[in-house]
């Protein structure tokens, strides 16, 4: 309850301070539509994070599993069944060392953001094509559905890659200036 609350105060004091960028003409009414957007993205983002700090630290729950059989049993072979569980304890393991490094916490919302960069590229097309009508005209001049669609996915598809390699290329070079 407390991520959520932390989660709404976030986006009132987002909203506030945008509808006072908005209001002082600092930023065009024609930027607007941004908001919705990267409230998206930083949901999304947030989700990520809470999801990784979560598999780090996974807790191992003996007792839980244990009941959990005693159900699956029962459910099995009736609901007379019952099968003795207690003093069994979960395969010892070696100790490990919880370490967090910056990239650990915070990669994943940062690599997802830097995907969805792409995201307004992609959209502001569609709407292009959406405002000149250019699908229309297309079809009028005799192609199909299937070579459209399948141009316009080979185009995105081309462009996301070579923004990947873009991104892989930076990686690897700062990762080598790291070592030097």
């Amino acid at each position: 309850m407390k991520h959520i609350l932390k989660i709404l105060a976030l986006l009132v004091a987002i909203s506030a301070f945008w509808i006072g960028l908005l209001q002082a003409s600092v930023i065009p009414e024609s930027y607007a539509w941004l908001l919705p957007l990267y409230f998206i993205v930083s949901l999304g983002c947030y989700g990520l994070l809470m999801v990784g700090v979560g598999l780090m630290q996974f807790p191992t729950c003996p007792q839980e599993a244990l009941l959990l059989h005693q159900a699956y049993l029962q459910f099995l072979l009736g609901p007379g069944t019952k099968m003795l569980f207690e003093f069994v304890k979960e395969m010892p393991k070696p100790e490990t060392e919880l370490r967090l490094d910056f990239s650990s916490v915070h990669g994943p919302p940062f690599f997802t953001w830097v995907i969805i960069q792409l995201f307004p590229v992609v959209l502001s097309s569609l709407v292009y094509e959406k405002q000149q009508r250019l699908r229309i005209m297309m079809k009028m001049q005799g192609l199909g559905d299937g070579p459209y669609w399948m141009i316009s996915y080979a185009y995105f598809l081309l462009l996301s890659a070579i923004y990947m390699l873009v991104l892989v290329i930076f990686g690897i070079g700062w990762k080598i200036l790291n070592t030097i």
